[in-house]
């Protein structure tokens, strides 16, 4: 009996000092450009997002006030050598799993706010998302907005037997876009 209450005890104690763990703060240096423009150096809880944050928290200073900026509050943040730009998107919601898929053609989009991760910034920028889903999504900036590279994967059938088929438009968006390169 005392043998399993203290392994109880060591369990509930370990759990404890993990989310006491994962709550710390992890305040880097970095800036935030404003919806003015303006660029506001400071500290930032980098959190080596596995997906795109919807939200950041920063510091001017490393021990002042901290706030939290979504992509609506602020264009865009830099911490640890990656850049994140604040965007109202399209995102494709299906399923990234065979065995999810569907027969459905169509793409399923919906809007997302977020913080698209930047890979290339410059004449020819491509950005990048990772879902809450976990899909991954590209985005290139084009005529004053970012544009979703298409791409779904649905069921279809050939020759009486199931398989999976691929909506590859993003080849000729990047063919279109990348053509005076």
């Amino acid at each position: 009996m005392g043998n399993r209450f203290f392994r109880i005890c060591v369990v509930i104690v370990g759990m404890l000092l993990f989310q006491a763990g994962y709550a710390q703060d992890n305040f880097l240096p970095g800036y935030i450009l404003t919806i003015k423009g303006d660029t506001i150096r400071g500290f930032i809880d980098y959190r080596n997002w596995d997906r795109n944050p919807d939200m950041v928290s920063f510091r001017e200073t490393p021990n002042g006030a901290k706030t939290e900026h979504t992509p609506l509050t602020i264009k865009s943040f830099v911490v640890a050598d990656e850049t994140y730009e604040g965007a109202i998107v399209e995102t494709e919601l299906t399923p990234v799993e065979i065995k999810d898929l569907s027969y459905e053609k169509a793409l399923n989009i919906a809007k997302d706010t977020t913080f698209l991760q930047v890979i290339v910034k410059g004449l020819k920028s491509l950005s990048y998302l990772k879902t809450k889903m976990g899909r991954l999504q590209f985005y290139i900036w084009q005529d004053s907005s970012y544009k979703l590279l298409i791409y779904k994967k649905y069921l279809k059938d050939q020759d009486g037997e199931s398989g999976v088929a691929e909506n590859k438009t993003f080849v000729g968006q990047l063919t279109l876009y990348l053509n005076d390169c």
